[in-house]
């Protein structure tokens, strides 16, 4: 055996861990995972093992399963500060912000976590507390300190007075548009003295942001604000008709994750091209550009005598000159969705914030709407076709509809059900029927919350569908389903009021009586087709009257079927009676069986019921 190979099986190890790691630092991540895999399964309890292969499925866009990693990691090992952390981001990520916070907060503890923090013995303000002058420092960089900037006049609401250490470059243009709150520089002498607490100001978030509500009602809006003087000059300087300047921004200079967050103007060539065409100037808004780049690109303008880096608030006039800034996510999209400017942030998926958001628009910033990658690796090409289409605004838009129940505190399925629809129907408006209680899914546009009880499913599904009360076409799902095309609930339809899913898979077979705890032996000797011939997977209905119809049906019936089947026994039952405005959609297209799927003519949904398909859905 040479010297550089393993010569004990603790070096064998290490050597299959060192693989692993240069994998995934070569962005090789699903290579990588494998390598995981096989450690995991010949050692359980190494905490480092599932954090990396955590952070690997974080880098693919696959966040539950980068969730249960990193759970299991501070099980393992509860001390590890960078583990609590990192889950707290993945936390905040899917919209679960009390645990999100919780880890977040342990980031001090962090090794990775680089920011200083000041010394005191002041305590550090909650609210409810007594007092009345309140220092907040600054920590992490620009977009961060932007980001929470936006909960101080909450913040300000609870105390007299509120003095904040902020990055320099950014003291004038938050001053500007917060006079009631004063800001200093984040290396100014300060006397701690004359503060009753203090605050880092990402803690800011812990305290007032417990739902995606609380963003939308307690998140400042255009508390940036840009010096007029200062963009008249830089508009004089570019010579050219401030109604047709788009900024421009594709790259990000952050370390570690910068280089995922980035595209080349190369990338972008579709967008410059359509401007070109319509008279449109394109700002660059661009830190740290190379050369050899901008050459093949004259028609990008750039303000003189501006510097991107040190002078932030000169960069904030620019922005204040743009009809509309298109950038990747870098402080850019921080200060002109601070500013309210409309944003076409084209995103990587990395960081937390841009993912609380409802549909497309992103909440701590209603103007920036997010074009996400499929995952860290995949071309930019789809988000970019995306981002023309809404500048040219004459496409014809599709909005479909898609509803769907769900109640407990385990939301992989949805979640994963969720993200095939906006991968496949990025367009689409998306409503959750739920109770109070069940966690938010990230994705959803409208949360339904009306009473639901756990032990009468199918009486608690037709009631929230019929609560909603939707005068509109939509189709409604089960949460075991991927959504792999585009839907129009409206073609669909036709001229009929509802339209199920035709039973096409087993309808020779005979029925089982005894299931999930269930009898049913009136349906003794009959086929699946004869019982139940439309599967309650897919249904789209013309608004909510048919669901309310089903609803009165279902409570008439045997309170059996209140807990399973009754979704079945009132589509079959309300089909009998309406012949005329029912029709059938194909369960081969509409619910296909994953063993049952033919290449040829692949299925727009396909759905993994039964316990052996659920493991494949859990691995799509």
């Amino acid at each position: 055996m040479s010297d550089n190979k393993p010569q004990s099986i603790h070096d064998m190890a290490n050597y299959i861990f060192s693989e692993a790691v240069k994998r995934a630092n070569d962005d090789k991540f699903d290579e990588a995972v494998g390598v995981y895999n096989n450690i995991i399964d010949l050692a359980h309890a190494v905490p480092v093992a599932y954090s990396q292969r955590g952070r690997c499925h974080w880098e693919m866009r696959r966040w539950y399963e980068a969730k249960k990693d990193f759970e299991e990691s501070v099980r393992l090992d509860p001390t590890n500060n960078d583990y609590a952390w990192t889950l707290g981001l993945i936390n905040l990520q899917l919209n679960r912000f009390k645990e999100g916070w919780e880890g977040y907060e342990r980031r001090w503890g962090s090794k990775v976590f680089k920011s200083p923090r000041i010394s005191t013995n002041r305590k550090q303000w909650k609210p409810g507390t007594s007092a009345k002058k309140v220092l907040v420092w600054c920590e992490q960089g620009l977009g961060d300190q932007i980001i929470y900037a936006s909960l101080l006049p909450e913040l300000k609401k609870h105390v007299e007075e509120v003095t904040v250490m902020v990055d320099a470059r950014l003291a004038l243009p938050l001053s500007r548009a917060m006079p009631t709150i004063k800001f200093i520089h984040h290396d100014a002498r300060v006397k701690l003295s004359d503060h009753d607490s203090h605050l880092p100001i990402a803690s800011l978030g812990s305290h007032f942001i417990h739902s995606l509500a609380d963003i939308k009602n307690k998140a400042a809006r255009e508390y940036l604000r840009a010096d007029p003087i200062r963009a008249q000059s830089i508009l004089k300087s570019l010579k050219v008709s401030r109604e047709r300047i788009f900024g421009l921004s594709w790259a990000s200079t952050a370390n570690v994750i910068g280089k995922h967050k980035s595209c080349a103007l190369k990338d972008l060539e579709p967008i410059l091209q359509w401007g070109k065409q319509h008279n449109i100037k394109f700002l660059s808004l661009q830190y740290g550009i190379p050369q050899e780049e901008m050459a093949a690109y004259p028609e990008i303008l750039f303000p003189k005598d501006l510097d991107m880096f040190f002078d932030i608030d000169g960069v904030c006039a620019a922005i204040s000159l743009c009809e509309r800034v298109i950038s990747v996510s870098n402080v850019n999209v921080h200060m002109a969705g601070a500013m309210g400017k409309p944003v076409h942030l084209l995103d990587a998926n990395k960081l937390w914030y841009w993912h609380n958001r409802i549909g497309a628009d992103n909440l701590w910033y209603p103007s920036v709407k997010v074009y996400p990658r499929e995952n860290m690796l995949a071309p930019w090409t789809k988000p970019v076709e995306r981002v023309l289409e809404d500048l040219k605004g004459n496409k014809e838009t599709k909005t479909p509809t898609f509803v769907f129940f769900h109640v407990g505190d385990d939301i992989f399925q949805p979640q994963k059900m969720v993200s095939s629809i906006r991968a496949s129907n990025p367009d689409a408006k998306i409503i959750m029927c739920t109770d109070d209680t069940t966690p938010d899914v990230l994705g959803v546009d409208r949360k339904h919350v009306a009473p639901a009880d756990r032990s009468r499913l199918m009486i608690s599904r037709l009631a929230g569908f019929t609560t909603l009360g939707l005068e509109e076409p939509a189709i409604y799902l089960d949460t075991d389903m991927l959504v792999q095309d585009e839907i129009d609930p409206v073609a669909i339809l036709g001229d009929k009021d509802a339209v199920f899913c035709r039973r096409e898979f087993g309808r020779d077979w005979n029925i089982a009586t005894e299931i999930n705890g269930i009898n049913i032996s009136e349906y003794e000797g009959k086929t699946l087709d004869q019982v139940y011939p439309f599967v309650a997977c897919a249904s789209v209905t013309r608004d909510a009257k048919p669901w309310a119809k089903m609803l009165e049906l279902l409570s008439m019936l045997d309170s059996k079927f209140h807990i399973w089947y009754g979704d079945q026994e009132a589509i079959k039952l309300y089909a009998t009676m309406n012949p005329e405005g029912t029709a059938g959609m194909g369960e081969s297209v509409y619910g296909c069986l994953p063993e049952m799927i033919n290449p040829e003519t692949p299925p727009k949904i396909i759905h993994f019921k039964g316990s052996e398909r659920k493991k494949l859905f859990e691995a799509a």
